[in-house]
């Protein structure tokens, strides 16, 4: 066999050579900037994965992912066909407002799990573009200045998880009950306890509500919410850490949401008792030492 030879038969197939390349940028996100410099091919198959997670804000840092600063997310809107982007990002954490956002956000149109922290606002029309999108983390009043909430609305069509940033007494009662409106809601968290007996009520007549989740540590506020913890579908989650906890479920999907729907198996199992509705915080045990600490011995 010539040394041409030689080299020619240690190639993998393309295919193999592209999931062999896929799993290393999948593994280790930081290190796809190195990776595109291999080949243009290469570049071809992992570039999108580079922007698969986009994280930004002035005061947290996500480990494991590539950090974006609000000029570099702008860059990307601006320079990056709105396909490519369309086709790319998946989980976009916006930690603050900032003046061209929403071209970011309206060029982002394939996100299926997106966060707009505390005093962040976006236009609802530019969500409801969104068709992919599933899970939102908002202030929802913010999302309707001076207009009534309308759950009904297109941004909402699809989303199945839904944390509410907002107070219970931003709007009226009658509007965050018609929060059951949403067609394929499946789990929703607040951290207000204004909203326990609002959200009680909806918990109590919504069968498509598999999950509710509470974050709070005030024990305290925590005891008050014993009559709606008689609903197997209520889980408290304690102190946590929500940057970290958001990057647990897009590395693992081992967020709060994943813990309270293994918590809520646990108690229809019967292997957690019954009259248990508060978790222990991941950041206090781990994973697999939450799991145990759960169950009845």
């Amino acid at each position: 066999m010539t040394s041409l030879q030689a080299h020619q038969s240690s190639h993998f197939p393309a295919d193999i050579e592209q999931e062999i390349f896929e799993t290393a940028a999948v593994s280790h996100p930081t290190g796809i900037p190195a990776l595109m410099l291999v080949a243009y091919r290469v570049k071809i198959w992992v570039e999108p994965l580079l922007y698969r997670v986009v994280f930004v804000s002035r005061s947290q840092r996500i480990e494991h992912f590539p950090h974006f600063t609000t000029s570099s997310v702008l860059w990307l809107s601006q320079e990056k066909r709105s396909e490519f982007l369309r086709n790319s990002v998946r989980h976009m954490y916006l930690g603050g407002f900032f003046p061209g956002m929403h071209s970011v956000l309206e060029a982002c149109t394939g996100i299926t799990e997106l966060t707009l922290n505390i005093g962040v606002f976006a236009n609802i029309n530019i969500l409801g573009a969104m068709s992919r999108l599933r899970r939102l983390t908002v202030e929802v009043d913010r999302l309707f200045p001076g207009l009534p909430v309308d759950f009904s609305h297109p941004a909402f069509r699809n989303i199945t998880h839904l944390e509410v940033l907002d107070a219970a007494s931003d709007r009226l009662t009658s509007q965050w009950m018609q929060i059951n409106s949403i067609p394929n809601l499946t789990h929703l968290a607040f951290s207000d306890p204004g909203f326990v007996p609002i959200f009680e009520e909806v918990l109590r007549y919504c069968d498509r509500l598999a999950c509710m989740v509470f974050l709070c540590a005030d024990e305290k506020l925590i005891a008050g919410a014993q009559s709606v913890g008689a609903d197997p579908r209520f889980v408290v989650s304690g102190v946590i850490d929500l940057h970290l906890d958001w990057q647990r479920g897009v590395r693992r999907g081992q967020d709060y949401w994943g813990r309270a729907d293994a918590f809520i198996a646990g108690k229809r199992a019967g292997n957690i008792d019954g009259s248990v509705y508060e978790m222990v915080s991941v950041d206090k045990l781990g994973w697999a030492e939450c799991l145990v600490d759960w169950s009845m011995h």
